[in-house]
């Protein structure tokens, strides 16, 4: 394995690690989304404001979960390629070694075929590996652009609790800033997680 596709392996590895951590918080956030829609329904026209904002909360948590299980899907995909990889190049290095030894014996054109079948077979492993790091690497992006999102509805939504009645006000604030504290969270894991292929091309 080269040693790009080894530190692309590692990565992987990480992303997935960091990817379930943000998972978890997600699950919590889900889980305020739902609480802060029942308070909100219970204060009345005062938090229409903040009902909206937790429908984009909720979507923006099962995003993460639904985004995270794919990641660790496309890691462990990775760690499979690289191995694979790893013994297919081993074996092409042997079948070339070989016809290097045996270069002037009588039937050393036989090795020929397998010796192109397996150098495709490396190549086409290799493709798909490139392929897989991208694919990681886009859907990182896209949850980060969400999250962006995410973290100015999560100020809107102190404003909005603000504008809810003295009654509600307490409550909702605080739903709204944990829900701010658990984006930042997320994108704390999620911006590790982009680092890892910051400088991979």
């Amino acid at each position: 394995m080269s040693q790009m596709r080894n530190r692309h392996f590692v990565a992987a590895a990480v992303v997935a690690a960091e990817l379930h951590k943000a998972m978890i918080v997600a699950k919590e956030i889900s889980l305020t989304a739902s609480n802060a829609k029942a308070l909100a329904l219970r204060a009345g026209s005062g938090a229409a404001g903040f009902r909206a904002l937790t429908d984009f909360i909720d979507e923006l948590a099962k995003k993460t979960i639904y985004t995270s299980r794919e990641v660790n899907t496309l890691a462990v995909q990775i760690s499979k390629i690289a191995s694979q990889t790893a013994r297919v190049s081993f074996a092409l290095e042997r079948f070339e070694f070989a016809a290097q030894k045996a270069k002037t014996a009588r039937y050393v054109e036989s090795i020929a075929p397998a010796c192109q079948r397996t150098q495709q077979e490396v190549q086409d492993m290799k493709r798909n590996f490139d392929k897989r790091v991208w694919q990681l690497k886009s859907k990182l992006d896209d949850i980060a652009r969400e999250l962006r999102t995410g973290i100015v509805l999560s100020t809107m939504s102190r404003v909005e609790a603000t504008q809810s009645g003295k009654e509600n006000e307490a409550s909702l604030y605080t739903i709204a800033q944990n829900v701010a504290d658990a984006a930042e969270k997320i994108r704390a894991h999620v911006n590790i997680s982009q680092q890892c292929f910051a400088h991979f091309h």
